[in-house]
């Protein structure tokens, strides 16, 4: 067997690359290295690109898995998430509906 890479020392786009590996542990420890990295103010700037991509992709499995990354490093806004409420898939649509209404706040009334 391989062994898994040390992902302390891939860049940020290898990272947000590794979302679209076959296996979902992979995916599961480059989103908590991200999330590391955003908690030591490391969080670096070369995954925009590869995250829009992602979020333009025709997979609707690697655009659930991006999502689910950005809501956990708390880079959506509500405005980036209404086109995502037209979706035709109902997983994304949902998703978006989450993510978009935890970002609202909660009526203290």
């Amino acid at each position: 067997a391989t062994p898994a890479p040390d992902l302390r020392k891939l860049t940020g786009k290898e990272l947000v690359e590794l979302h679209t590996h076959k296996n979902e542990w992979y995916v599961r420890m480059a989103r908590n290295e991200l999330l590391e990295r955003l908690d030591a103010k490391k969080l670096p700037t070369d995954i925009v690109g590869p995250v829009k991509a992602l979020l333009q992709s025709e997979s609707t499995h690697y655009r659930l898995r991006i999502l689910e990354t950005l809501f956990s490093l708390g880079m959506r806004t509500v405005g980036e998430l209404l086109p995502m409420f037209n979706e035709t898939d109902e997983s994304l649509r949902t998703w978006a509906v989450r993510v978009a209404l935890d970002e609202w706040p909660l009526d203290t009334v």
